[in-house]
């Protein structure tokens, strides 16, 4: 082999080696791309699951509600006949 092909060689080596160095610094910063999408999603499910308990503690609650203004309607009504026959007997 001739010195002038070694040498073309020993550049393109040499630019392989940059080349290699350079994708090893992109994996590591996808790895930590990787590792930080990582946490926000478990920050995320962690979220939703708070937000699915809350909004069924106020499902029950709104449950609750509905029973006393179907009560307190019943009892206005109740009053309201009673009231009638206080004036109907009066």
């Amino acid at each position: 082999m001739s010195e002038d092909l070694l040498k073309q060689i020993l550049v393109e080596m040499k630019d392989m080696k940059k080349d290699i160095r350079h994708i090893k610094e992109d994996v590591a910063v996808l790895k930590e791309d990787v590792t930080f999408l990582k946490e926000e999603q478990q920050q995320i499910k962690q979220a939703v699951l708070e937000t699915s308990i809350t909004v069924n503690n106020l499902s029950v609650i709104q449950g609750r509600q509905q029973q006393v203004i179907e009560l307190l309607s019943f009892r206005t009504i109740d009053h309201e006949a009673a009231l009638k026959r206080v004036k109907l007997t009066s």
